[in-house]
């Protein structure tokens, strides 16, 4: 799956799969370990909070 999305996405150097793979299953764990103590926890939240995190620069940029 992380070889596909990199293949089809810009993505420069021959590691961007291992960084992917390594954040989708770091996505995933915290996932499902939220899902076992809060209870619920719809797929449309997390999508939400992802897209937050998206649009926001990294702290770096902004003291430039």
């Amino acid at each position: 799956m992380a070889s596909r999305l990199v293949a089809s996405r810009s993505c420069a150097g021959n590691s961007a799969g291992q960084h992917l793979a390594k954040t989708l299953l770091s996505l995933l764990l915290g996932f499902v370990a939220q899902s076992a103590i809060l209870g619920d926890v719809e797929p449309e939240e997390i999508a939400l909070g992802m897209t937050v995190l998206a649009k926001t620069r990294p702290r770096s940029e902004t003291l430039s």
